[in-house]
């Protein structure tokens, strides 16, 4: 995804990459260059996660922070972070400023415009639209309290012109005895970017990936005969992992959801195919929604609503997507091991000493275009792909 730079944002780059460090994304080993593919991939424009709540979103070139009320952006480049504000002398404390935004849970940006829920001191949820050159914010939804109804709207995925969200309402009511006591109600909604109008979505079961017809979701019966962690202990032992007896033996099914009729047909079934949901949260890219069924990594795309087979192999106890490549953790007596695998023909490749007794060295969290946003020993960092992927975890940069 190619990003949209506003003339302000370009004005405040040129006048801090002359003065600022240097930046994280140069070599500094004098290595030969990296091939196209250790270099990274740019960002797929579709099923991008919005930020929650002291989170970053993320670009080909840096990432989008919403703190103290206003908007400010990490250049990957320069190292440095500036907020998206132009005009002299602005404090960046109230509507005034250019950067303005407010009290935002969750937010993403396409193309310059920023999109955000908003929490408005007990009054109620907003659905906010901002042009970043802009100090305009424009309220696209609202949902006011009243005296026993409480809103609060949050920003799921963003994918073919649309944005799930989240709407929940707590509900409160006195009791005859004076008791006041509340219940939550919550529903999904699909609100069209162009449009400016939402509808309810009765998803059977979490959406984790959608494109203009089709959509990805997982479902997880409420009833499920497992062991207790007590009767698990006195089975196995107190070294066996009980986190990975659950996980592996939960009942789910995969769904390929028509979301315009509301039909579905069932993808994987963990019964009958082996079906592994895997536990971490980066299981879309761009169109491909990943899953595993045996010892089989596939690949559903959302936009035929076609499954195909990626690569096989065994062991396998955790795996992502990210940067175009299936990421892989498997573990044997011998050890753990991870491994990449391109989207595209499924060849693997180890990343040799990417491994430790906790899963990974520096596990990535986020991207952008040549970048990772990872954890490390040493806490949250960003390193560049091309280190990442040659194991110079070194010269990662610490970063908030």
């Amino acid at each position: 995804m190619k990003r949209f730079v506003p003339c302000f944002l370009a004005l405040l780059l040129l006048l801090t990459a002359c003065s600022g460090p240097e930046g994280p994304a140069g070599n500094p080993s004098g290595d030969p260059e990296p091939t196209p593919a250790a270099q990274g991939h740019a960002l797929p424009k579709d099923n991008r996660d919005a930020a929650g709540t002291g989170a970053v979103f993320t670009d080909d070139n840096g990432w989008y922070i919403c703190a103290a009320g206003a908007v400010s952006y990490y250049d990957y480049a320069s190292g440095q972070t500036m907020t998206l504000c132009a005009q002299p002398g602005c404090s960046h404390g109230d509507a005034s400023c250019q950067a303005w935004l407010g009290n935002a849970n969750s937010f993403a940006v396409l193309d310059g415009v920023l999109y955000a829920t908003l929490d408005n001191a007990g009054s109620g949820a907003q659905l906010v639209r901002k042009e970043l050159s802009s100090v305009k914010v424009t309220v696209l939804e609202q949902w006011d309290n009243t005296d026993d109804h409480f809103y609060t709207a949050t920003l799921g995925r963003f994918s073919c012109g649309k944005a799930t969200l989240h709407l929940e309402c707590r509900i409160t009511e006195q009791q005859a005895d004076g008791r006041v006591e509340s219940r939550t109600e919550g529903s999904s909604l699909l609100y069209d970017l162009a449009a400016g109008s939402y509808r309810e979505l009765s998803v059977p079961g979490t959406l984790m990936g959608f494109s203009a017809r089709w959509g990805a979701v997982v479902e997880t019966p409420e009833e499920q005969s497992l062991l207790s962690a007590e009767e698990f202990t006195a089975q196995y032992g107190e070294d066996a992992s009980y986190g990975r007896y659950v996980h592996q033996n939960t009942q789910r099914r995969l769904l390929l959801w028509n979301m315009e009729s509301g039909d579905y047909t069932v993808v994987a079934d963990h019964n009958k195919d082996g079906y592994l949901m895997t536990v971490d949260p980066m299981q879309v890219y761009g169109m491909e929604h990943i899953y595993q069924c045996g010892d089989e990594l596939r690949l559903l795309n959302l936009d035929s609503g076609e499954s195909r087979t990626l690569l096989s192999m065994e062991d396998i106890i955790n795996y992502w997507v990210m940067d175009s490549k299936a990421f892989i953790i498997t573990d044997t007596e011998a050890g753990s091991r991870v491994w990449v695998a391109d989207l595209q023909d499924g060849k693997l490749v180890e990343l040799v000493g990417a491994a430790d007794e906790h899963g990974m060295v520096m596990s990535p969290s986020q991207e952008g275009g040549s970048f990772f946003r990872a954890l490390g020993d040493n806490g949250r960092c960003v390193i560049s792909k091309e280190n990442f992927y040659a194991g110079r975890y070194e010269s990662a940069v610490a970063v908030g």
